[in-house]
């Protein structure tokens, strides 16, 4: 999947980055854990959170799921941002969600 989708690096938990680093060592992806990525954003005092606003629009990529499709053969489907957005107002109008509300989310909006 990595190669696939042209991944350049891959942040993962700890506890899984060496296996990760064995089984993609023949893949252009470098992984790192999030350990590493944390000493590595310190190392040159940059911020890790900041206020930038960022502007999506509904076309944009929101994640990438893999399906064996017909043919047996893994491929990635792109996932717009629209999606995640269309399931949000349905449940706002649905659940008739306000701004003063907390929702627990018991199931996956990525899939």
């Amino acid at each position: 999947m990595c190669d696939d989708a042209d991944v350049s690096i891959a942040i993962v938990a700890d506890e899984v980055c060496d296996k990760l680093k064995a089984e993609l060592c023949v893949s252009k992806t470098e992984v790192v854990s999030t350990s590493e990525l944390y000493s590595l954003v310190t190392d040159f005092d940059v911020p890790i959170f900041n206020d930038d606003v960022i502007i999506r629009k509904p076309s944009d990529p929101c994640y990438v799921i893999y399906t064996s499709g017909s043919t047996g053969k893994p491929k990635g489907v792109v996932v717009s941002q629209s999606n995640i957005a269309n399931l949000v107002a349905a449940e706002v109008r649905l659940f008739k969600i306000q701004p003063i509300d907390r929702v627990f989310q018991n199931f996956s909006h990525s899939y």
